[in-house]
């Protein structure tokens, strides 16, 4: 915790203050390019798709929320949930500088999971679209 606040006295004026509202705001913009672009395979975070350059997947998973496919009541439902008792809060509780440390490491290490799943499996798990495919040379006899 020292080491955070260290941080916090040097740099936690540059950290963003209503995150919340900020990624609230990304969950919205992503329900409209899903729902009327019909965008939605290009928004997850698919590593196979980063690795031949579709590097915004590295940025735009963040815009899905979580109950993607249910419709726009459960939309409403988590951005109301995200932003009102868990959010706010959080960084009223926290402060935005921790608060900021929370959202972007745990975005950091949600990549880099992903990236490790898709190595140690070899693409078998795609992390990004949440779906398990089995290459059809993994049953020939």
């Amino acid at each position: 915790m020292d080491f955070l606040n260290k941080l916090d006295r040097k740099i936690g004026r540059y950290a963003i203050r209503d995150l919340t509202l900020w990624i609230v705001g990304l969950y919205f913009i992503g329900y409209i390019l899903r729902r009327n672009l019909g965008l939605m395979s290009y928004l997850t975070l698919d590593v196979n798709a980063i690795l031949h350059g579709q590097i915004w997947r590295l940025i735009t998973w963040v815009m899905v929320t979580p109950f993607n496919q249910n419709g726009l009541f459960m939309t409403i439902i988590a951005i109301y949930f995200f932003y009102l008792p868990i959010g706010r809060s959080l960084e009223r509780v926290w402060g935005t500088f921790l608060y900021n440390v929370f959202i972007f490491g745990g975005m950091i290490l949600m990549i880099i999971t992903a990236f490790v799943v898709y190595f140690v499996t070899g693409g078998i798990i795609h992390v990004g679209s949440m779906a398990i495919s089995i290459p059809s040379q993994m049953y020939s006899f």
